[in-house]
């Protein structure tokens, strides 16, 4: 029987109790009656193996109570399922942990475990390597607790070992996970932030400190606003506020940021937001670049698009793989196609026509270099025009072809141009050569075709007494009308209105649909129709017209045929003067009897002022006649000169008109400054009559300019302003003009005695006076107003006269623009 020492006991059993029960220090204060009994009842070492058995035996880890002399009191059985050492291998041999430690460990566990005997050793934990008996190595965690009593002496301590292999491995593979995704976070192009709830910087990569200027310590009091500059602090703390009402996980846009120094940068930046399990914002997660040059970048792109699309070519943008991606607006109205009609096919489609090997050539050009010339295209509307096309390469940053660029220009007007002025000459060629009428017109349509549509064609003579038509020359797909009616009808509208006339099939629906035309015939896509004048009035036109395109004939159309038209005109105009020249051959016998008749007039006209001069000289040269009478005398003689003067110029005048020797010399003038002159010229005879003179000008913004004789307009407003003043005695007379179409329309209006209806037309006769008292009492050879007729016709205008007894008459007369 072992002798046991009751204080030792005691000892073990306070250190059992005080390392194994958490509440040990509360229990050694209550129990201490108990510990007493027991003690005075323990006759066994036999006691102790029971309660450290019943204690240590029953955890799942490998623990040990070692004494104050580091000697081993008990190993648990889970040692050896740990390690694979029985216990008593280690109770035998205190050095045996040492022993089985890994040699890279040894030295420090070495110096744990043979510690100063008079050192007590705090509560410590160690991790090392051991070798198993298998020879596996195993990580033990140790903890290492010491143990005391209530006076605080030491009685030992109690080991607790643990098997942390599989830790440490997860641990390892953490640790290299997360050294991974640190240096790709680090690595990354990218800056990268975390901020918390409130907006506070909790994490950012390099790159966030290179783009902003700022270590993590120096942003531990700034939050993710403070680095937004002002202008955009609103929107982006709305987008914040929106995304958490809308539950978005992830928020993209851009802002306009402030480094350190002060600097403006622009950021583009991907937030992801954390949400915890209450659905709470719990911070999130940025990922920002800096999109400066990307930003001005974009603005030099921008500028760049702007440019192209103002410019009035055309510009196409083909990738490599032959599709079309971009066209500029110029393309879309030179061709009619919208971009999402255009976009995604190949340049066939604006060139359907061109064969196959010219394509190829041409794409095959371009991607060597670049290719330039003329190609024929095709509108979305089915119109066939000519294109000056110039292509080049666009290569990226490796030098390897991006795209080809093609620039296309419409060069219709200019080839047109230059066929027209060929065509031009050869029209006025064959006009020199006095040909027949049906064989010009032949010979036009030969000129004009490759130019103009001229498929359906008809020149028609137009017949103002009946009011018809009547072809000359027709060449049509569907009718062969010889003659018609004019009435309502789209030639109808050309000759009386004197004016081109070009209408597509939906502008036709519209005339007829409003009652303005009716149709004749076959109804057509596209009409052209030109008026034909022959000395300066329209007689006949000359009407081109298509059955299958509304788009067939444009403004250069108009123009060319407004050529041609003038010069039908011309060739009747010379038809009609030979006709005349043949008709006066046969009236020449009538020649004695009209000179008779002439000479007879102009006798009695220059009579009456020569027998006036002639007496009042002899008055003049009789003795007694005092100086008033002389006066009276002379002042007699010089009107009776002046209006001698004025008939033979009269007569001079109406005799070029009548034999066609006046001579018409064209210059271009302000109509304004030419009236303000006649006003000063003849303010002072209207004075002296005290009759009002009244000048009223258009004011309008139309032209003032004119081309036609000056001294011819200044005549005829002359003499109907002198016959204003002759038949005028009180009130006014007011002279002016209006614009009217391509026409300038002049007027003299007076308050005078007035004319009858009847009489109207009578006045423009020559030597023809309204009555015989009136020519006795006014005066004049009846030549005037002829003058003014055969001048205005000449310069080709028309004259008329509107007036009524008593109140007063208005002339008119209108001279073209010819521009």
């Amino acid at each position: 029987m072992v002798k046991v020492n009751k204080i030792g006991l005691y000892n073990k059993l306070d250190l059992l109790i005080s390392f194994f029960h958490p509440k040990s220090q509360t229990i050694k204060k209550r129990s201490k009656t108990r510990k007493k009994l027991f003690l005075e009842n323990c006759n066994s070492l036999n006691v102790i193996d029971f309660i450290g058995k019943s204690i240590v035996n029953n955890t799942y880890y490998w623990e040990c109570l070692i004494d104050q002399d580091g000697n081993y009191l008990h190993v648990s059985p889970a040692c050896e399922k740990i390690c694979g050492y029985k216990p008593d291998q280690f109770v035998n041999n205190p050095t045996f942990i040492i022993e089985i430690t890994h040699p890279y460990y040894k030295e420090k566990v070495k110096k744990h475990f043979c510690y100063n005997k008079d050192e007590i050793l705090s509560n410590y934990l160690l991790e090392f390597k051991i070798i198993r008996e298998d020879g596996v190595e195993c990580w033990i965690e140790h903890n290492c607790k010491s143990v005391f009593d209530n006076n605080g002496n030491y009685l030992g301590r109690h080991e607790h070992y643990k098997d942390v292999t599989e830790y440490k491995k997860r641990l390892y593979e953490l640790e290299k996970r997360e050294k991974k995704y640190r240096d790709i976070v680090e690595l990354t192009i990218n800056a990268i932030s975390c901020t918390n709830q409130e907006g506070y910087f909790t994490f950012f990569n390099m790159q966030f400190s290179n783009l902003f200027g700022y270590s993590f310590d120096e942003t531990k009091e700034l939050r993710f606003l403070d680095l937004v500059h002002p202008d955009d602090k609103q929107r982006i703390q709305e987008k914040h506020e929106k995304r958490f009402i809308n539950k978005e996980s992830v928020s993209n846009y851009d802002f306009k940021g402030i480094k350190k120094d002060g600097t403006i940068v622009y950021i583009g930046i991907a937030v992801s937001y954390i949400v915890n399990l209450y659905g709470e914002n719990d911070g999130s997660i940025s990922y920002l670049r800096d999109i400066t040059e990307q930003k001005i970048a974009n603005e030099k792109i921008k500028i760049f698009a702007q440019t192209i699309e103002s410019i009035s070519e055309g510009v196409c943008i083909v990738n490599t793989d032959h599709k079309i991606f971009y066209i500029n607006k110029a393309m879309q109205n030179m061709y009619g196609y919208s971009t999402e009609e255009i976009i995604g096919n190949t340049p066939k489609i604006l060139s359907p026509n061109t064969p196959k090997v010219v394509s190829d050539t041409i794409y095959n050009e371009a991607l060597n270099g670049g290719w330039k010339g003329v190609v024929w295209n095709v509108k979305k509307d089915g119109y066939v025009f000519p294109v000056d096309l110039t292509t080049s390469l666009v290569k990226n940053a490796k030098n390897e072809t991006a795209a080809i660029v093609g620039i296309a220009r419409d060069v219709t007007e200019r080839m047109q141009s230059e066929k027209f002025k060929k065509i031009k000459f050869n029209i006025s060629q064959a006009l020199a050569n006095n040909i027949k009428l049906d064989v010009y017109i032949s010979f036009i349509i030969d000129q004009l075709k490759g130019i103009v549509n001229i498929s359906n064609y008809y020149f028609a003579l137009y017949d103002k007494e009946n009011d018809s038509f009547s072809t000359s020359c027709i060449l049509d797909e569907k009718d062969k009308f010889l003659s018609w009616s004019a009435n309502k009808t789209l030639s109808a509208l050309v000759v009386k209105n004197k004016k081109s006339l070009l209408v597509n099939r939906e502008e036709i629906d519209r005339m007829v649909q409003n009652s303005e035309i009716d149709i004749v015939g076959t109804e057509c896509e596209s009409w052209l129709g030109v008026p034909v004048s022959v000395l300066g009035k329209t007689s006949a036109l000359f009407v081109i017209q298509s059955y299958k395109s509304k788009n067939s004939y444009k403004i250069k159309d108009l123009e060319i045929l407004e050529f041609v038209s003038d010069q039908l005109g011309k060739l009747i105009e010379r038809k009609k003067y030979i006709k005349d020249l043949k008709k006066a051959l046969k009236n020449a016998q009538e020649s004695d009897q009209l000179k008779t008749a002439f000479l007879a007039n102009m006798s009695h006209e220059i009579r009456t002022p020569l027998n006036g001069f002639l007496g009042f000289v002899k008055l003049l040269t009789s003795v007694g006649n005092d100086e008033e009478k002389r006066n009276h005398y002379i002042d007699i003689i010089n009107k009776c000169s002046t209006q001698l003067l004025s008939i033979i110029g009269d007569i001079m005048n109406i005799s070029k008109i009548e034999t066609g020797q006046i001579e018409v010399n064209i210059e271009k003038f302000e109509i304004n400054d030419l009236l303000k002159s006649l006003f000063e010229i003849h303010k002072y005879q209207f004075d002296e009559k005290k009759i009002d003179l009244r000048l009223l000008p258009d004011l309008s913004n139309k032209p003032k300019e004119i081309n036609t004789d000056k001294r011819k307009l200044i005549q005829i407003l002359s003499n109907l302003l002198s016959n204003s003043l002759k038949f005028t005695e009180q009130g006014f007379t007011e002279f002016g003009y209006d614009i009217r179409s391509k026409t300038f329309e002049f007027y003299v209006k007076d308050s005078g005695i007035g004319i009858e209806n009847f009489q109207c037309e009578k006045v423009f006769e020559c030597f023809r006076q309204v009555e015989l008292e009136y020519t006795r009492k006014y005066g004049g050879n009846g030549l005037g107003l002829s003058i003014c007729k055969g001048f205005v016709e000449l310069l080709g205008g028309e004259i008329w006269l509107e007036s009524e007894i008593g109140k007063g008459s208005t002339f008119y007369f209108t001279l073209p623009y010819n521009k």
